[in-house]
């Protein structure tokens, strides 16, 4: 990419998880380098001590046959220290004869006015061991005397001496030292050249998962579309297939969340009842717009307290009421603005028993319903009154001609007076029969002429 891209493009060539992997398996490389390396140092080292210990070994004993040969009797141990210096001086090896009490009897390393100050050897782990068993000992350890790491071999002489030869080990050090310089040399070698393929097969590891990344952060942006590539059956074509699928179950799911969203708002958008929805605080969950005209509030309803939206007390009583017994409450609520209503408010918690979670108010406009139940009983009372009349006429005309003898053309003008009235009633029989079928639509209502004057003349006349 040219140097002038931007700081993201570039973080993305080498993302984060990339960069982590990379470093893990250059560090599991260069442990398992610096393992390799030990290793090999270690067996090294060894393999050099016990081909040296064993050259000491064969040494000592040309020094103990030498000395054996000679028959030197401890009178004679001031010859021992001139076989030292000429032992020592065709190997390069320290000679060391010690008597049987420790005591320094010879040491090529050592003049020999000097070895009654040396420090008694019966102690040391290779002498004792030759003086203890009759074997060869052994011992890796600084001289006290010269200040250097040695490999010590003692060996047992007749006499109960002991002739001890030991090797300087800075030459085995320094073989170990080069060896180790050049593991590691190779070891950075071959951690430099194996840095590219291991980027290429990390960057070719992880591709996949990027891909997952790059998908999945689509689904959760609301992409449900977006699908991963079929890959080979293994780990991360199993990841994808299950991606895959989840993607086509939410897709699914969200797909009838919607449909269902779309029916309950087309429900309770076409809804003649005002409905209510608020949570366990009070505060309004949903509002269809019936409620919106019945209650006449402006603005957004959903997330504001109830009090807010809708300003009657009986309302919110009703509401508070609901959340606190489990029977529906029904109250009456009457409005005046922008016109008078007759409501009838149905509240019912959710759900009915158990922790509260919110209360539906259903709201019916009953003011049809109201203003029919006024004009039966207004009708019934006018009925009442217009049938009371021409009743109480013919009973006291009735009782009349009972009850005294009237004259025979008094008696005609009685006869029809009643006759008049049981035409009056058969009238209004007929027109309540008319009435009831125009309010039950099975009769069109015609309106016709009526002449006031003389039809309260009339009902004047029959008073």
């Amino acid at each position: 990419m040219p140097s002038g891209a931007p700081e993201g493009e570039r973080a993305r060539l080498v993302p984060p998880a990339q960069l982590r992997l990379l470093a893990a398996l250059a560090a599991l490389a260069a442990a398992v380098l610096l393992a390799a390396g030990w290793s090999t140092e270690r067996g090294l080292r060894e393999r050099e001590v016990v081909q040296l210990a064993s050259a000491l070994e064969r040494h000592a004993g040309l020094i103990r046959a030498r000395i054996e040969g000679g028959g030197l009797a401890p009178a004679r141990e001031a010859a021992l220290q001139t076989i030292a210096i000429e032992s020592s001086g065709t190997s390069g090896a320290r000679v060391t004869v010690v008597a049987p009490d420790g005591r320094v009897l010879a040491d090529s390393d050592v003049a020999a006015s000097e070895l009654a100050h040396l420090e008694n050897h019966a102690a040391r782990p290779e002498v004792a061991a030759a003086l203890g068993s009759g074997r060869t000992g052994r011992a890796i350890r600084k001289s006290a005397t010269v200040g250097r790491r040695f490999l010590y071999v003692a060996v047992p002489v007749a006499g109960g001496r002991v002739v001890r030869v030991a090797e300087d080990l800075s030459h085995v050090d320094a073989e170990v030292a080069a060896l180790r310089a050049q593991l590691l040399r190779a070891g950075l070698v071959a951690l430099v050249a194996t840095l590219p393929l291991g980027f290429l097969l990390v960057r070719r590891s992880l591709r996949p998962l990027r891909e997952i990344a790059e998908v999945v952060g689509s689904i959760a942006e609301g992409e449900l579309d977006r699908r991963l590539p079929r890959g080979a059956p293994d780990e991360f074509g199993r990841i994808a297939a299950a991606v895959n699928a989840m993607a086509g179950q939410l897709q699914a799911r969200l797909r009838e969340l919607t449909e269902d969203k779309e029916r309950l708002q087309a429900v309770l958008s076409g809804m003649v009842e005002g409905v209510l929805v608020v949570d366990a605080d009070q505060r309004v969950v949903l509002a269809n717009p019936r409620m919106r005209e019945l209650f006449a509030f402006r603005g957004t309803a959903v997330g504001r307290p109830t009090w807010e939206v809708v300003r009657r007390a009986e309302v919110q009583q009703a509401i508070a009421d609901a959340a606190s017994k489990e029977e529906p409450i029904v109250v009456d609520v009457s409005t005046e603005a922008p016109e008078p209503r007759s409501l009838q408010l149905h509240a019912v918690r959710f759900p009915s028993s158990g922790p509260l979670l919110g209360v539906v108010a259903v709201v019916h406009d009953v003011t049809e319903i109201r203003r029919l139940e006024r004009m039966r009983r207004d009708f019934v009372a006018n009925v009442s009154h217009e049938l009371k009349t021409p009743l109480t006429a013919i009973r006291g005309f009735a009782e009349t001609l009972r009850s005294t003898d009237v004259p025979e053309a008094q008696k005609n003008a009685y006869l029809d007076v009643i006759l008049r009235h049981t035409e009056r009633l058969q009238d209004l029989i007929d027109d309540i029969l008319v009435l009831s079928r125009v309010e039950g639509r099975q009769q069109p209502f015609t309106p016709t002429d009526v002449d006031v004057a003389r039809v309260a003349s009339a009902l004047l006349r029959d008073v």
